[in-house]
């Protein structure tokens, strides 16, 4: 409540901090009950400005005391609810923070003695197999008027960079707009940069 009472902010913004886990540590409950208590707050709001984020009513806190007040503290005290899986945390954080926190989004996801990023300096001139989690791409035109394609991606250990050439490109740069998280196959040049030859979809 310090914080709704410091900071002028907007009730979107408060849903956004509080499923990216701003609260985790000021509080024991769940991220699904903290954002399913501000709803009920919000939604016993008499006089709040269109937006705004206050505490309505007698509302002293957004957060569950240890010893219930009202009806909704009884509520909530009783209701049992479950925190978010791990996938659902990362999918908001990477939303709202651009980056993940609890973890990286290939922490859960199979390997099958792929080489890590930070193996690449010795691997130089070999065809190699990697996971990664795409960062950034760009497109770029050839002089024949094809498309290649320039991906970023990095594991849990760094970051590496693939070429996709029109060929390649062609036939698997699709998929980098139907997932993030990839298996890349490719040779290892001289400049630690791949030359890729084969991607494929990271599932559980």
């Amino acid at each position: 409540e310090d914080f709704l009472h410091r900071v002028p902010v907007e009730c979107d913004e408060i849903q956004a901090l509080i499923k990216c886990g701003a609260f985790d540590e000021v509080c024991n409950m769940t991220r699904p009950a903290m954002l399913w208590r501000w709803n009920l707050l919000q939604a016993g709001g008499k006089n709040a400005l269109p937006g705004a984020a206050v505490l309505p009513g007698g509302a002293k806190t957004l957060f569950v005391p240890a010893i219930p007040h009202d009806a909704t503290d009884a509520a909530l005290a009783e209701m049992q609810t479950p925190e978010y899986t791990i996938e659902q945390k990362l999918k908001y954080e990477r939303e709202i923070l651009e980056v993940c926190v609890s973890g990286h989004p290939l922490d859960f996801l199979p390997r099958n003695g792929e080489a890590w990023s930070d193996e690449l300096p010795g691997l130089r001139g070999k065809r190699v197999t990697l996971c990664g989690w795409v960062v950034t791409y760009r497109h770029v035109g050839t002089k024949n008027y094809r498309n290649m394609m320039f991906l970023t991606l990095e594991d849990q250990r760094g970051v590496y960079e693939v070429v996709l050439f029109p060929n390649v490109y062609d036939r698997y740069g699709g998929l980098v707009f139907e997932t993030r998280s990839m298996r890349v196959t490719g040779r290892v040049e001289q400049d630690g940069q791949i030359k890729g030859e084969k991607l494929e979809a990271l599932k559980k």
